[in-house]
């Protein structure tokens, strides 16, 4: 649980980064929720411009394509730089992720299947 907890962590720290860092991002919501069978996270990014061929952009980044067995290693890499290739990395930890962008805000949800030990 604890490794697991440190992954949760780190898929926050490169989102909210990420938008501050490309977007300046002024105001942000994240919740957090431990659930039976997954870990949801919700992001509100308020006041920012977004074009839409950057929300296309952004959306081709965080299609998902989880990969269990190299996680390990993918977490890890988050950190390193602020650019746009930690969005792959978030969306390679996420079993779904939803982006929808009205009034100036941002909404991501990403789902995180939790992994049971036999």
């Amino acid at each position: 649980m604890k490794n697991e907890s440190k992954k949760i962590s780190r898929l926050i720290d490169e989102l909210v980064t990420y938008f501050m860092y490309v977007f300046d991002c002024p105001r942000y919501t994240v919740h957090y929720e431990r659930a039976d069978t997954a870990f949801l996270l919700e992001f509100n990014f308020e006041e920012i411009d977004i074009e839409a061929d950057a929300l296309e952009d952004l959306r081709s980044k965080l299609v998902v394509r989880r990969h269990p067995e190299l996680e390990d290693y993918y977490w890890q890499l988050t950190g390193e730089t602020q650019d746009s290739n930690e969005l792959v990395l978030v969306s390679m930890m996420s079993d779904s992720i939803n982006v929808d962008y009205e009034d100036r805000t941002l909404r991501l949800r990403l789902r995180r299947n939790r992994v049971r030990k036999a």
